[in-house]
């Protein structure tokens, strides 16, 4: 799947147009899911040497924290002809940043043993902390969903509004 959606992201930016914004949207957001997947998978799966692996270990989960703002923008790129990423793009990437930020000083910048002692533990974030991150993670990618859905259908009723004949671009495919 990881490298499904890097080759899948791959064509997405080489059939880009200058200037054209959704498909650079849309290959971060592939990009987006191919590290949070490959994240997961070095977490679960990868058994190698326990030094080398931590240093790419939760990485990837702060990707997950992209995923509803990048599909978000996404749709509004293709459903709003004017649409323009503005500065404020940047506060809708706050989470994501807050996540490498709490991993880096949680687990990455511990040495080597308190890295070996925290994994062998179990316990990298404190308390409840990792449940209620991966429900924060959960409930904003919801949101953004749900205004990219509202988004999606106030484009298709002013299209609606505006032509006899829909189908062709009332991008069924985004639903």
């Amino acid at each position: 799947t990881t490298f499904q959606l890097l080759l899948f992201a791959g064509f997405v930016l080489l059939l880009r147009k200058k200037g054209d914004k959704s498909h650079l949207l849309l290959f971060f957001f592939l990009v987006a899911n191919a590290l949070f997947i490959a994240g997961f998978l070095i977490r679960h799966y990868l058994f190698v040497d326990i030094v080398v692996m931590s240093n790419f270990l939760f990485w990837g989960t702060s990707f997950g924290f992209l995923f509803g703002p990048l599909l978000y923008f996404y749709t509004r790129s293709v459903t709003q002809p004017e649409f323009k990423l503005s500065s404020k793009f940047i506060l809708h990437l706050i989470p994501a940043v807050l996540y490498l930020l709490l991993i880096l000083f949680l687990f990455h910048l511990k040495t080597v043993e308190e890295k070996i002692s925290l994994l062998q533990s179990g316990h990298i974030f404190p308390g409840d902390l990792a449940f209620w991150l991966n429900q924060a993670m959960n409930v904003q990618i919801l949101l953004y969903m749900t205004a990219s859905i509202i988004v999606l259908k106030n484009f298709k009723l002013s299209l609606k509004n505006s032509f006899s004949e829909i189908e062709k671009i009332k991008l069924s495919w985004l639903n």
